[in-house]
């Protein structure tokens, strides 16, 4: 496991080098679903401050839904960047920002 993030009503989700995302019910400890195969290690997590969407920094950028896992958007990166290594949220709730493989730190907007 690489990366974990908290998520509303007592609910967790992780990814790590297996390549795949896991939903977690924190007070059971239980898995509640899995999703596997996301064509590279999980580098970094992020949610949205209202704890709809989640941003994947795994071989490119992906928003998934925070409560199901699936997949919304797959995020272009500018050509000849680095792989992204991690992901944090912006203070406004709009937009997150990305640090890739080749030192540099991208912003994006949230539709």
């Amino acid at each position: 496991m690489t990366a974990v993030a908290f998520l509303p009503a007592q609910r967790a989700v992780s990814g790590g080098e297996d390549e795949s995302l896991i939903l977690w019910d924190l007070e059971s400890g239980s898995e509640l679903k899995r999703v596997a195969k996301l064509d590279g290690e999980v580098n970094g997590l992020a949610v949205s401050r209202d704890g709809t969407r989640l941003i994947v920094a795994v071989a490119g950028l992906r928003i998934f839904d925070a409560s199901t896992l699936a997949e919304i958007e797959r995020v272009p990166l500018k050509s000849g960047s680095g792989a992204p290594w991690c992901v944090a949220m912006c203070p406004d709730g709009r937009s997150f920002a990305a640090g890739t493989h080749d030192g540099f730190v991208y912003r994006f907007v949230l539709d």
